[in-house]
């Protein structure tokens, strides 16, 4: 083999090389992702039916961090709603002027208008038991409406889930004269169209279903030519609202689990001893917790946290050198199931390396961090503002050998 060819061998084996270090990689990430996701444990019944996970704010908020259009909207109280009609040789689009409500029999039982879809979100859950997260993931999974900035049509942006949108609708809409129903489509329109009756229904939907399976969840089920049994109630809840496992449950699961978590594992009592340093007479601590736990502190047998939140918040006092707190995490009957420790050690002002002394020890570790932006240690940030600059050195200085 002469020189050229070699060469020309050479780049063919390291293209090749790269391409199978590429393929073993997606391969190796496709198992990882696949040993994760469970086809018969897709969320726990404590995930699916936590409505405390998040406020109206921290949905919001989540909306506006992935640039969703669904952020600050405010619903109205009239939407045109796109349905599929057809003259039995064409298929074309009509718009139904549906409002955003509960009607009953002429009565209005609810509005969904005026409110945020954050908050209604957030009103629906609390309603109805559902986690706001799994009404955010749905909204993903069937329209992508958290990441994107406009809709993709107005059949995406009126019916973001698309609840009662089925196949046979889906199909009238491409072509399938046999799969229309003009009058039907119309009602479903007005009786389930636009972003607030999506959201409300849906989620009234979750928790309907969810309370009719409860004895009923693991009996098999035939989904995509696979007899599952389904080893949580929402799960089942689940594979109704949707009857397949590729790429909607799955798509469902890796939504949930990029955002917070594996939506398929029990959120676990934070039982870790904290140690907080402050400079501050209190201090505000937070952990996580078991959903159907209690948090008390042993002391004073202070309820810091009720059954229903995934996490707890407390402020505590610091008068000075280090105080201890322990919290107990108790089920509803009383019984305890584990302990955590709060050690607080309040440090005099500038006393860095809590020595009891401002001195040259607490000056050389200011230095070690100057310009630091919310520092590691930090104690060094004396004034709190999130950078280690002159304000906090002049505060040493004046705090010096007291």
């Amino acid at each position: 083999m002469n020189h050229q060819s070699l060469s020309k061998f050479t780049g063919i084996v390291c293209k090749l090389t790269l391409s199978v270090i590429a393929l073993l990689i997606v391969f190796g990430s496709y198992l990882t992702a696949k040993a994760n996701f469970s086809e018969t444990l897709i969320i726990t019944d404590q995930n699916f039916t936590n409505k405390n996970s998040m406020t109206a704010d921290e949905i919001n908020n989540f909306l506006a961090s992935k640039g969703s259009w669904l952020a600050n909207y405010v619903i109205p109280e009239y939407i045109l709603v796109p349905y599929p009609v057809t003259d039995g040789t064409s298929v074309w689009l009509e718009n139904a002027n549906v409002r955003q409500a509960y009607v009953l029999d002429g009565q209005t039982i609810a509005t969904f208008y005026n409110k945020t879809v954050a908050q209604l979100i957030y009103d629906e859950a609390q309603e109805h038991n559902i986690n706001p997260k799994v009404v955010l993931s749905i909204l993903q999974r069937e329209s992508s409406a958290i990441t994107r900035s406009q809709p993709s049509s107005k059949t995406t942006e009126t019916w973001p889930m698309f609840y009662l949108y089925d196949e046979r609708m889906a199909s009238c809409l491409v072509g399938v004269i046999s799969q229309c129903d003009n009058a039907g489509y119309y009602q479903r329109a007005i009786d389930f169209g636009g972003v607030g009756q999506q959201i409300a229904y849906a989620t009234a939907w979750f928790d309907k279903r969810y309370k009719s399976f409860v004895d009923t969840y693991n009996q098999p089920i035939l989904i995509d030519n696979n007899t599952l049994i389904c080893e949580s109630i929402a799960t089942r809840v689940l594979y109704l609202y949707t009857p397949h496992i590729y790429p909607a449950q799955k798509n469902f699961y890796d939504y949930y689990a990029l955002w917070w978590s594996k939506p398929n594992v029990n959120s676990i009592n934070d039982t870790e001893a904290l140690i907080s340093k402050t400079y501050n007479p209190s201090v505000t601590l937070t952990g996580s917790k078991d959903v159907d736990t209690r948090v008390y502190i042993r002391s004073t047998n202070t309820l810091v946290a009720d059954l229903g939140t995934p996490s707890w918040v407390l402020t505590v006092e610091a008068p000075g050198g280090t105080t201890v707190y322990t919290l107990e995490y108790q089920k509803e009957d009383g019984t305890i199931l584990a302990t955590k420790t709060l050690e607080i050690k309040r440090h005099k002002m500038a006393d860095i390396n809590g020595d009891n002394q401002v001195d040259l020890l607490d000056l050389s570790m200011l230095a070690d961090h100057w310009n630091h932006v919310h520092p590691g240690e930090p104690m060094v940030d004396l004034n709190a503002d999130g950078t280690v600059d002159l304000l906090d050195l002049s505060i040493l200085a004046s705090n010096w050998s007291s």
